[in-house]
């Protein structure tokens, strides 16, 4: 309620007053009896699933077709029949199914978000994988108590056309692999003012046909009943646990209506079955009876939601969402794939080897391996070079005692010593020092130089202590040397060339 349309209800002239209106009604109308005729009808039920859970209304959508307001919200219809077809058994179909081709991930999109929809490029097909733990997959699963996925569904018994009419009728009703829990029963009756009990046992009602004190009773009803209706009652809910049965009974002082068919059961779904083989009773309450009919009508009930699972050990796959509590041991095999995201804390355990970006705090144990580039801060601990490094080090290195061996290429100090060696190098350097030692050196040579150093251009200054020469040079110098200070002693033996500047200060002698 309301109806969605007013066409073709007594009294003559229910047609709305908007017809003649091309499209505005659907194919489950009889506004073709109304002015406009077949004109007035669009070729559609009314609507059409949208998305998700199709056991909401609101997942369903009125055909955008329909004109004016002839129809109020036909999408009822389809959702309706979806009810009742989804309560029978699938069959396989007798023709080919089409193949929907695709280009991209979003021409798979399926309607529910719980499906992973990719498109195969190389075959241009569709895949809709459905991912577990999610509200949506169909699948009642643990910490889903106010999902739709378990419940309340709805499970029903074909309609008779030739009828039973017992007063009382006795059934049985079988949970699956998952517990259920009933609360509702819709029962098909008769015409009549009527009082209506409704039973229940645990187990099937065989063993307890006329045992009274077995039963206990859920509901009763006082109806007026004006055709062969559907009634509901709605009760307490009772659990029956994993592939247990449960026996229901149903009395009326009118009557009621069943059948006779020989499928058992009579329907099910995932989580609950309707056995066959019901007892028909008479006006008289557990009163005689007989068996050999089955009921007719819908179960109303939800799947109990499952316990979460102990194991706390990690999952083989992991999940669409992240888990809230990821476990703190790792794991035995590491991913073929390093993150992305490295942590910012060094691991427990260093690895063989080396990282391509170094770390901004140096390992207090090196690794053996050479790294291509240099570390931003040096070791704390000296390792042993296996080469010469390419460039100097900013801090020179203490050599507890020099080396026996010449390097092959002196390295270049940036900065002197700290201290003076106390022995000295073995050869002298090719190269002068760039800086002078801050000290002299502790030990000088005892013994004067083999060689005198050899100047490549002369001093500037005139010397302040004239040379004292053994005997007198042979040959003449080239160019006379000019002493600032007269000789401290004549000379025993005169020139041979008298000079040729006249004395600055006449001799004293």
């Amino acid at each position: 309620q309301p109806i969605v349309d007013t066409c073709g209800i007594s009294p003559t002239g229910s047609c709305s007053s908007q017809l003649p209106l091309d499209d505005s009604a659907t194919i489950m109308s009889y506004c073709n009896l109304c002015p406009g005729n077949l004109e007035n009808i669009l070729l559609t039920f009314g609507g059409y699933w949208y998305e998700d859970n199709r056991n909401k209304l609101t997942n369903w959508r009125n055909s955008e077709n329909l004109a004016g307001t002839v129809s109020f919200e036909p999408r009822r219809v389809p959702q309706i029949m979806w009810e009742h077809v989804s309560t029978r058994s699938c069959v396989e179909p007798n023709f080919e199914v089409p193949i929907v081709s695709c280009v991209n991930d979003s021409d798979c999109f399926d309607g529910n978000s719980c499906t992973v929809d990719t498109c195969s490029v190389l075959e241009g097909q569709c895949s809709n994988t459905m991912t577990n733990n999610c509200c949506g997959n169909f699948v009642c699963e643990a910490k889903e108590g106010s999902c739709d996925d378990c419940g309340p569904f709805t499970l029903e018994t074909s309609s008779c056309t030739s009828c039973f009419t017992p007063s009382g009728f006795m059934f049985n009703v079988e949970a699956g692999e998952s517990g259920i829990s009933m609360s509702s029963i819709y029962y098909r009756h008769f015409t009549g003012t009527v009082d209506v009990k409704i039973f229940t046992a645990p187990g099937s009602y065989a063993d307890i046909q006329r045992d009274e004190s077995a039963w206990t009773q859920i509901g009763f009803q006082r109806i007026t009943v004006d055709g062969a209706e559907y009634l509901r009652v709605d009760f307490e809910p009772i659990d029956v646990g994993p592939n247990e049965v449960r026996a229901f009974y149903i009395h009326s002082t009118g009557q009621l209506l069943v059948q006779q068919i020989e499928a058992d059961p009579i329907a099910e779904d995932d989580y609950i079955s309707i056995r066959n083989n019901g007892r028909y009773i008479g006006s008289v309450e557990f009163g005689p009876g007989q068996v050999g009919y089955a009921w007719n009508g819908r179960i109303g009930y939800s799947v109990q939601v499952p316990d979460s699972p102990e194991n706390d050990s990690p999952t083989k796959s992991p999940t669409s969402p992240p888990s809230k509590a990821p476990t703190l041991a790792p794991t035995k095999t590491p991913t073929k794939t390093p993150t992305r995201s490295p942590t910012s804390g060094p691991s427990f355990s260093p690895s063989n080897i080396s990282s391509p970006s170094p770390s901004i705090t140096p390992s207090f144990k090196p690794t053996a391996l050479r790294r291509e580039s240099e570390s931003i801060m040096p070791s704390i601990h000296t390792s042993s070079s296996r080469g010469p490094t390419r460039q100097p080090s900013n801090s020179p290195s203490k050599s507890k005692s020099p080396t026996s061996v010449d390097t092959l290429i002196p390295s270049t100090s940036l900065l002197p010593s700290e201290e003076p060696s106390f022995t000295p190098s073995i050869k002298t350097t090719i190269i002068s020092s760039s800086y002078p030692s801050k000290m002299p050196s502790k030990s000088p040579s005892p013994e004067p130089s083999l060689e005198p150093s050899t100047s490549s251009e002369p001093t500037f200054d005139g010397s302040n202590a004239p040379s004292e020469s053994s005997p007198p040079s042979i040959v003449g110098t080239m160019t006379p040397t000019v002493s600032h200070a007269p000789s401290a002693s004549p000379s025993s033996t005169p020139s041979k060339l008298p000079s040729t500047d006249t004395s600055a200060s006449p001799s004293t002698q």
